[in-house]
């Protein structure tokens, strides 16, 4: 299925389901579609494989979503050759990854488990218990390595460090002893965001975190508004981006958009263009609004 019609479908779920949607087209971006309802927002990258998500896409994807409260998705059709499981959560990056169908049960509320072979996952075990259990058993680090098909200095290992493991491997050392030793889940090649990133204005009334690969290049918030700001690109790619920044504008509340670039115009595509100096020069968010707003 192509990437235009996955899409499509999952637009269809979410108009079913009440949300107010925005779709990026035309470019670049790590974001395909923007979603609310109320006070829930959803940031969705689609893709026909999943694993073409690259690492940089998915910290991009997830760092905005930590800022505005949203939860990430990736949807998709397959991973590899792999036909996604309808009722099935994948991981890419630690973001959860979805079929279509999969998205319309879990916007129906349906309980969905963690696909047995998480795709990039890994867990920690709990090399104490993991200890423990084997010795209460009797059973020699050998017999283990043995019977779970590992070598005998990776039982050790886990052991006697905080190691990380594939799901299948966890599986296998919890299936064995019939017990959950898995210390927590989370992935090894998932990376925490850094705050230096981040700037503040209007006297640091609000806050702006700076993104790579989106419609805009920052994102900003105050008391109750958030602001996209796009400021590079030639005006070509600059049109495009006031295209989806108008449209997010007008289909979400409390949204507010501008372009921060060295120029002599005043606007494009009806949107406010500021200059870096003026805007950091701006004392107050109510200000900033008035500004916008003029």
């Amino acid at each position: 299925m192509a990437k235009k019609e996955i899409v499509k479908q999952v637009k269809e779920v979410m108009e079913k389901n009440g949300y107010l949607q925005v779709v990026i087209e035309g470019l670049h971006s790590a974001v395909d579609l923007i979603a609310e309802k109320k006070d829930k927002k959803l940031l969705i990258k689609v893709v026909e494989n999943i694993d073409s998500v690259s690492r940089d896409v998915a910290l991009e994807l997830s760092k905005l979503a930590d800022f505005i409260g949203a939860q990430p998705l990736i949807i998709g059709e397959r991973s590899k050759n792999v036909v996604l499981g309808e009722e099935l959560i994948y991981k890419r990056f630690s973001i959860s990854c979805i079929s279509v169908k999969g998205f319309e049960y879990l916007l129906d509320g349906l309980p969905q488990p963690i696909a047995a072979r998480g795709i990039g996952a890994k867990v920690r075990i709990d090399g104490t218990k993991l200890k423990e259990i084997r010795r209460i058993n009797n059973i020699s680090a050998e017999e283990l390595a043995k019977s779970i098909k590992i070598s005998k200095s990776s039982v050790y290992r886990y052991e006697h460090t905080c190691a990380y493991v594939s799901l299948d491997v966890a599986n296998r050392i919890n299936n064995f002893f019939k017990s959950r030793l898995n210390a927590e889940k989370e992935e090894v090649e998932s990376s925490t965001h850094p705050n230096n990133s981040e700037v503040h204005f209007a006297s640091a009334e609000v806050r702006a975190l700076s993104v790579k690969r989106m419609p805009f290049n920052i994102i900003a918030k105050g008391k109750t508004n958030y602001y996209e700001i796009a400021s590079d690109g030639d005006i070509r790619t600059l049109v495009k981006k006031a295209v989806v920044l108008k449209e997010i504008m007008e289909t979400f509340k409390n949204n507010y958009s501008f372009f921060v670039i060295e120029s002599d115009k005043k606007e494009i595509m009806d949107l406010p263009v500021i200059k870096r100096d003026k805007l950091y020069n701006i004392n107050s968010e109510a200000e900033l609004l008035e500004i916008i707003m003029s």
